[in-house]
């Protein structure tokens, strides 16, 4: 969704600044103009006042200081794909898991779908008795959770939940099958 996100802003700022797409590059990209339920949406969108609870729906241009962290922001981002690219082609491209909103190494309780993705990864591992795992993944696991004691036991589908995690934490650290 993020991506998708960041895919429009730019296009927002290259319609704002007349740079518009030209018509080879709307084949390249497989566009199609809309049609069916599109249209009908839009039909229904367009004489929707933009006041009251409907205001969100409004459209405003962004100030030229949110243009700016935008702009900034992308190059960063495009500077350091660029670096991972560089890295890629020298044969020493080394990714750290980072969260990528704050720029900070992952870590358990910062975000519920890392946990509940983590979570699942270590459940499916168990299941086919860490027989897969390399290495770098067991450390990272590891590390993720870090202090298995310190996870969430409030509910009784939590202690549940954090009993099976600390078991195949055990198990993993062990490298014995479950």
């Amino acid at each position: 969704m993020s991506h998708i996100m960041v895919e429009f802003a730019f296009d927002v700022v290259q319609v704002a600044a007349a740079a518009y797409a030209p018509e080879a590059y709307h084949s390249f990209v497989d566009y199609e103009k809309p049609h069916g339920f599109a249209r009908f949406l839009a039909l229904v969108y367009r004489p929707i006042p933009k006041v009251g609870p409907f205001r969100a729906l409004r459209f405003s241009v962004p100030t030229p200081e949110a243009e700016r962290l935008f702009l900034a922001s992308f190059t960063a981002t495009r500077e350091r794909f660029r670096q991972s690219l560089d890295a890629v082609s020298a044969g020493r491209l080394r990714l750290v898991n980072t969260n990528c909103d704050t720029g900070r190494p992952t870590a358990r309780g910062e975000y519920a779908m890392a946990d509940e993705t983590y979570d699942e990864l270590l459940g499916r591992l168990a299941d086919h008795a860490f027989t897969t795992v390399s290495e770098p993944l067991r450390a990272n696991l590891l590390a993720y959770y870090g202090d298995v004691d310190s996870l969430p036991a409030g509910t009784a589908g939590e202690r549940k939940r954090s009993a099976t995690i600390r078991q195949d934490l055990s198990l993993l650290g062990t490298g014995q099958k479950p």
